[in-house]
């Protein structure tokens, strides 16, 4: 069994990211909730925790920059054999599909649980932060359509902002639906 076949799909995240460019640990959190967390959430926590695995596994160097004001930090660097790994990885084909893990959409499942006007609530609330969402992406996009170097990162946002798109129009369909008279009824259990 290869290396990558034991390693989280987030510790490969990491590499990509800092394929991009040396960071600090701190650095690079606030890097991957500014880029991949729409699509690939990763705790601050996490990042420490897979630099400190990529480190032993020589996929990452590590320098000690010493600062006046501040404590000194690791500037952490994809390595060779990092960079190696990480190219593997990518050309290795997915072996199942993505699935959505969504506790909103658990929550809507049991709607018949709860008082309509909560669950339209929830749902009108989910739109909206949707359709916000999906606009802060498109103008991402639009910034990224200019570099030729970002059609990957540009691909990723379109396709962000139109599943956003979708969510918000589908949080209106099922609004105007739960909205027609005795469509439904609260099921408190049997």
């Amino acid at each position: 069994m290869s290396p990558q076949e034991k390693l989280p799909a987030t510790t490969y995240a990491v590499m990509g990211l800092l394929s991009q460019g040396p960071r600090s640990g701190y650095d690079l959190a606030s890097y991957a909730e500014m880029s991949i967390a729409n699509f690939w959430s990763v705790a601050k926590s996490q990042v420490y925790r897979e630099l400190s695995r990529l480190e032993s596994l020589g996929f990452v160097d590590a320098t000690e920059v010493k600062q006046q004001a501040l404590p000194d930090k690791r500037i952490y660097s994809l390595t060779k054999k990092g960079e190696a790994a990480l190219i593997d990885w990518l050309n290795t084909p997915q072996p199942q599909p993505d699935r959505m893990r969504s506790m909103f959409l658990l929550k809507v499942f049991f709607g018949n649980l709860i008082d309509s006007d909560e669950l339209i609530r929830m749902i009108e609330d989910h739109g909206q932060d949707a359709r916000e969402t999906s606009i802060r992406l498109s103008s991402i996009a639009e910034q990224l359509e200019t570099d030729p170097n970002m059609e990957y990162v540009l691909a990723t946002a379109r396709l962000g902002a139109k599943v956003l798109e979708a969510t918000a129009d589908w949080a209106d369909e099922t609004i105007k639906a739960l909205k027609k008279p005795a469509k439904r009824k609260v099921n408190k259990g049997r």
